[in-house]
Order: C-alpha cells, then sequence, then structure tokens
C-alpha cells in the first residue's frame, strides 16, 4: 500500500461573495452516496526557461491550484456548501450554499508512480484519495475534497471526492477543466434554482482491462433484428454482463441487472445545456434471466440492453421519472445506493468515453491516466478511454471490480473469447 503523508489540510473558500441561498434537489438526486476519481500526473522536462508552460521549477504549485480552484467556485457556488438534510420533510437532502468552503490537502509519499502499473483501483491507492465522508453525517462534510499528493519521483497524484447528490459526470468534469484553464477559458454552468457463489470470506479483486477497437467490431457483428447495428456501448455493456454472469457462476434462474447511467440533457424536449450544473443522470437497469443471459445468442443480450435504453427516451418515462415512490417513502435518507446495492448478482457500470476526462491540462501538461479511486465493493465498473499516446486502436478501457481473484480469471477468460 502506498504510504501518504498529510502535510496541511484547510478550506478553500470562493475568491468572492457567492449566493446564500438553500437548493432543491430532484429525488434522483436523493439516491446518490459520492464519487472519488483520481488524475495522475508526470513531472515535464525543463526544456526551455522562457516557457512557463514548460518548467517544472512550479510543478503543481499549490497557491496557483487553490487560486484557480477559489475563483472557479465563485460560479459553482453549490460546491462549495454543505449537503443539509430536513428533517421535516422526511429526510430530504438540500444543498445549502454556506459559502464554507472546499477541503484541500496536501501530502507527500516516498511511492514511486511508476511502481502503480496498471492504476487499477485497488487497495493500495486508497490512501491517495481524500477520506470525508460520513453517510451517517453529511452536514458537517465538504461536498468536496481534493488532495494533492507528491511522489518521489516528481510525479503528482490530484485525487477528488464529490458528492455524486450535487453533481453527475458531465459537470464534475466541466469544474475541473475550468479550475485547470480558467485564464483561457471559463464554460459558465446554468444552475437550476428552481423547483452468488459458494467461496466463503472473498477478498474484492480489481483488473483494468484493455478493449481493442477490433475487439469492439467483433462485438459489434451481432445484429439486430432489423439488420442494422447496436451501439458501440450497448455491445460493450452486453458483453460486461454476460461474462459475469458467467464469471460469477449463477445459477440458471437467478435475477439480475445491469445498471448504468443515462445523461437525460439531450433526452429532454427542449434538450438542456451541456455545461447545465447539478445532477442529471438517471439509473437504467436492464434485467433477465441468468441463464437466459448465457445460453442465447449475445444479440439477445445486447437487444435487451438496446430496448431498455431506447425505452427511456420517450416523454412518458420522465413524467413518472423519480416521483410518487421516492416521494411516498418514510425516510428518503435511506435510499442513497451505497456498496450493498450492487452486490451479489448484479453489476454497475459507469461509462467515461464521451467525457472530457484527459482535458484538465493545469499548466504542466495532461495527466497521464485518469481513473476511478479506491473500489472497496464488488459489482462496480467503469468504461473509459485509453490514456492519450496509449496505443493508436482508438480503443477502451474497463476498470472492475468482482468478489475475487478466483472470478477475476474466469471473468477475463470470457470477456476475451470473443
Amino acid at each position: 500500500m502506498v504510504k501518504v503523508t498529510e502535510k496541511e489540510s484547510y478550506l478553500v473558500k470562493p475568491s468572492k461573495e457567492t449566493p446564500k441561498v438553500c437548493l432543491w434537489m430532484s429525488n434522483i438526486d436523493q439516491t446518490y452516496g459520492d464519487a472519488l476519481f483520481m488524475y495522475f500526473y508526470r513531472r515535464p522536462a525543463l526544456t526551455d526557461a522562457t516557457n512557463s508552460s514548460s518548467c517544472s521549477h512550479d510543478f503543481f504549485n499549490t497557491t496557483v491550484l487553490e487560486d484557480s480552484l477559489s475563483k472557479a467556485l465563485v460560479t459553482y457556488y453549490p460546491i462549495a456548501g454543505r449537503i443539509k438534510r430536513d428533517e421535516s420533510d422526511k429526510g430530504r437532502a438540500e444543498i445549502d450554499c454556506t459559502g464554507e468552503g472546499v477541503r484541500f490537502i496536501k501530502a507527500e509519499t516516498d511511492s514511486l508512480i511508476e511502481g502503480l502499473g496498471d492504476f487499477s483501483p485497488t487497495e493500495q491507492l486508497r490512501p491517495l484519495l481524500p477520506n470525508h465522508f460520513n453517510k451517517d453525517d453529511i452536514d458537517s462534510c465538504p461536498i468536496l475534497s481534493v488532495q494533492v499528493t507528491h511522489f518521489k519521483c516528481g510525479g503528482v497524484c490530484l485525487s477528488i471526492t464529490i458528492s455524486h447528490k450535487v453533481v453527475d459526470g458531465v459537470s464534475v468534469f466541466n469544474f475541473i477543466n475550468t479550475c485547470s484553464d480558467l485564464c483561457q477559458r471559463y464554460k459558465l454552468p446554468y444552475i437550476n434554482t428552481s423547483s452468488t457463489s459458494s467461496l466463503s470470506n472473498p477478498k474484492v479483486a480489481t483488473a483494468n482491462l484493455n478493449i481493442s477497437t477490433m475487439q469492439v467490431d467483433q462485438l459489434k457483428s451481432q445484429r439486430k433484428k432489423d439488420g442494422s447495428q447496436f451501439t458501440t456501448y450497448e455491445v460493450i455493456a452486453g458483453h460486461l454482463w454476460r461474462c459475469q454472469c458467467k464469471a460469477r457462476e449463477l445459477a440458471e434462474n437467478q435475477e439480475t441487472v445491469i445498471s448504468f447511467s443515462a445523461d437525460s440533457r439531450s433526452y429532454l424536449s427542449p434538450p438542456l445545456p451541456d455545461v447545465l450544473f447539478g445532477n442529471s443522470c438517471f439509473s437504467l437497469t436492464p434485467a433477465g434471466i441468468s441463464g437466459d443471459i448465457v445460453s442465447k445468442p449475445l444479440s439477445y443480450v445486447v437487444g435487451t440492453v438496446h430496448e431498455t435504453i431506447s425505452s427511456s427516451r420517450k416523454d412518458e418515462y420522465f413524467s413518472i421519472l423519480g416521483q410518487p415512490l421516492i416521494e411516498l417513502h418514510p425516510n428518503i435518507s435511506t435510499l442513497t445506493k451505497f456498496p450493498e446495492t450492487f452486490k451479489g448478482c448484479n453489476i454497475r457500470n459507469s461509462s467515461w468515453v464521451w467525457l472530457p476526462i484527459y482535458e484538465a491540462d493545469f499548466g504542466w501538461g495532461r495527466p497521464v491516466y485518469v481513473g476511478p479511486g479506491f473500489i472497496g465493493f464488488p459489482s462496480r465498473t467503469f468504461l473509459a478511454p485509453k490514456p492519450p499516446g496509449e496505443g493508436t486502436d482508438g480503443g477502451f478501457s474497463l476498470i472492475i471490480s468482482l468478489e475475487s481473484d478466483y472470478h477475476m480469471k474466469l471473468f477475463k477468460e470470457y470477456f476475451y473469447n470473443i
């Protein structure tokens, strides 16, 4: 495990006065927990003393980072607030825009970035993450914590812990990219202020798997009933779902679900702007029987995913999304999706494929790797673009956690046997 020494921890507040208001959170927002992810940067070579972008003497200068963060928080002011619960309304969460600030941590380690391998989000990376969330006491926690850890080799890990109740993937990467290039461009967000296996004691195993363009093309050879192709995401999700059923050796009559998020911005009419700040994601949950998923053609599994996605684009889907069932629940605070939600026979996937995750250049070059933080529970997967310059086939990375090395070994065999 990476040994990290925390040197300093404090709050960074907005550089100007911000609105002191309470923002309503939707029913879907109530169900989310938190998100953790990491950026890794290598120290650039000192090639030109007259070019500040190539100099390494001020590499990840925290004063510069704090200044950018403080300025960005003026516009993204809800992040500088706190989440509070309205006990008079069944514990419903809302954003209290207090301007108290976000947590900023300076840290260092004697480890080398090269020693982290493929950056799989295992236990060894956990000390690189800021740890501030307590699901039983969210009122006192900052919405965002940032940790900058300097490695012995000169590299840096910039890690983020943020409440998923407040932001989705689009919003958080817009915010980070705003911080990283504040002097060059500034994307002003729109903020809406209106209304199982028999193995005992398994150890969670994680892996970072490559998916080449050739493998994707092989999967896309599966056709719809009308002869047209499925999308890239649909075939990868279907293949992932099928392989996890096989690797976990589920019973034939076992019900199983693959869960993933969809961004409602482009689904609505009229569509919401891409720079909408907040959480506009909702979960889709294609369901099936393990025996069917394993034995029937892959086109059947992918078709199930496709039908669920297609149905979600209909107007009537949004007319009922997240409404009566959540509001009738006696204690909304218990609905947050914590790790236990995804254990057993189900799998959860988050796609970062179209998110600008490698755009965060703070002046010292782009990150060499961006990925999720520590995953301490099984059934969690992320689909992400490969790091820039890593191969030329334009494939993807699949980060996955399962119950044990035994399950992971089986999963890899099935996953690459296309």
